[in-house]
């Protein structure tokens, strides 16, 4: 693939003890990319940790607000149309980055999924299963800045709806499978009881308010 650029954006709550593994290998393998950083009112010294990095840029949130909001901000920061998003515990494997943009910059696609090949919580499961996807939670995507700026913002289905409404808006869905590596330090803030009434709220969601959207429209 060509020389392209993209934006990097990687929320960050609490994540001192990863981040700079992460953003290391980021500056080393991509130093076309633009990273983006939204650190989502860490407690640690996660902030401190990425002004280190003078090829980061960090946006620093005023109170925290959850992942989703962070990647909205980062995604609204963003100086290039594709964004690729990963978490900063370095369970994504950034060499699979150019699969994720490439279908984007060859006009396959609007947003790419990296897809787990296994999900590990029930409420991913039921989540992903109301969206007709094989992994509507997944933390790694690329996407075109135009097509989802204006509602990558909703927090409470955790990835179902906004699957959900780029489907109806008719934006091209491509899945790329990509294995899933150890968290580096800490453990995840994504508690089972959260998404699991997450994915209730979301079917709910799916089942009422999207088919009286999907009435009118038609």
């Amino acid at each position: 693939m060509s020389l392209v650029f993209y934006s990097i954006i990687i929320p960050a709550f609490n994540e001192s003890k990863s981040i700079a593994k992460v953003l290391r290998a980021l500056v080393e393998s991509y130093p076309n990319s633009e990273i983006i950083v939204v650190d989502d009112y860490s407690t640690d010294d996660t902030a401190e940790v990425v002004e280190d990095f003078s090829e980061v840029t960090l946006i620093k949130q005023p109170y925290n607000q959850g992942p989703i909001i962070a990647l909205a901000t980062g995604i609204a920061a963003a100086s290039n149309d594709v964004v690729v998003t990963i978490d900063a515990d370095g369970q994504h494997p950034i060499d699979y980055i150019p699969k994720l943009v490439e279908p984007i910059f060859t006009d396959q696609a609007d947003i790419v999924l990296g897809v787990r090949e296994k999900l590990p919580r029930l409420g991913e499961k039921i989540i992903t299963l109301f969206s007709g996807v094989s992994d509507a939670t997944t933390g790694f995507k690329a996407m075109r800045k135009t097509c989802v700026d204006e509602y990558y913002t909703n927090d409470f289905a955790y990835g179902g709806v906004f699957i959900s409404v780029s489907k109806k808006r008719g934006f091209r869905v491509l899945e790329v499978p990509v294995p899933i590596q150890q968290r580096l330090e800490g453990v995840s803030t994504h508690s089972n009881i959260k998404i699991l009434t997450r994915s209730f709220k979301f079917v709910l969601w799916k089942l009422f308010k999207m088919r009286s959207l999907e009435r009118i429209s038609n």
